[in-house]
């Protein structure tokens, strides 16, 4: 299985199981990380379909050969935590699984 068929599920998982504040925080950061360009980061917030949204972030992190077993968290600033809520006195959240801070 190539890297892209590989992280494709778990990308899809955040996404299904995310707010649209939740994906927004979340391309926030990959903004701010420098994982995708401001521009690119536009073009994102506007896009309506999930699976696009997930294949398109999965095409950007290989593409940086940023991907490893937990890049996908490390890159976004995500830990695995297994529920899908946020905290706003802490400015924790999770999206499907993962753990976000913003």
């Amino acid at each position: 299985m190539n890297l892209f068929q590989e992280i494709l599920p778990g990308v899809r998982e955040v996404l299904a199981n995310a707010s649209a504040v939740q994906i927004q925080v979340l391309l926030n950061l990959m903004a701010e990380s420098g994982t995708i360009s401001q521009e690119y980061h536009q073009t994102l917030l506007h896009e309506k379909d999930r699976e696009d949204l997930a294949r398109k972030i999965c095409l950007t992190l290989v593409g940086r050969q940023d991907v490893h077993q937990d890049s996908f968290a490390s890159h976004s600033s995500l830990q695995f935590c297994g529920d899908n809520h946020g905290d706003a006195s802490t400015g924790t959240g999770s999206l499907g699984g993962f753990r976000t801070k913003y």
